[in-house]
């Protein structure tokens, strides 16, 4: 468990009770705990969405980390094309009576890829 704390910048907070906790300390500390089971598979829904720059960046880096060293799938919603960008490798698209789409970061930001009937739409990113 400790790794885990150290990992997310938030050793300091072990002690402390949930209630005293702001609302981005608690999006960690939920992190934390989904992670301490040592999960093979990772499904989270914005997971940075609710923390500061800081915070959005050391916990990105934690879970890229975790994927890494224990191989574990992470299946992260993003709506923000920063994140998804700076985070991501493949994007997973609802298509077509709800069949998914896969599709390259790279492709999808700088090719334009639609998905009408989900309002789906990307438009060319590239510098």
């Amino acid at each position: 468990m400790n790794d885990v704390l150290a990992r997310l910048g938030i050793t300091a907070l072990a002690e402390r009770q949930l209630p005293e906790l702001s609302g981005g300390q608690r999006e960690v500390v939920s992190i934390a705990q989904s992670l301490v089971t040592r999960p093979r598979v990772v499904l989270m829904d914005e997971p940075t969405s609710a923390l500061d720059l800081c915070l959005q960046y050391e916990v990105s880096e934690a879970l890229q980390s975790y994927a890494a060293e224990s191989g574990a799938v992470m299946i992260l919603a993003w709506h923000d094309l920063n994140q998804v960008n700076t985070e991501c490798s493949v994007i997973i698209l609802p298509h077509n009576d709800l069949k998914l789409a896969e599709i390259a970061v790279e492709r999808f930001l700088r090719v334009p890829v639609s998905c009408p009937q989900f309002a789906v739409k990307s438009a060319n990113y590239s510098s």
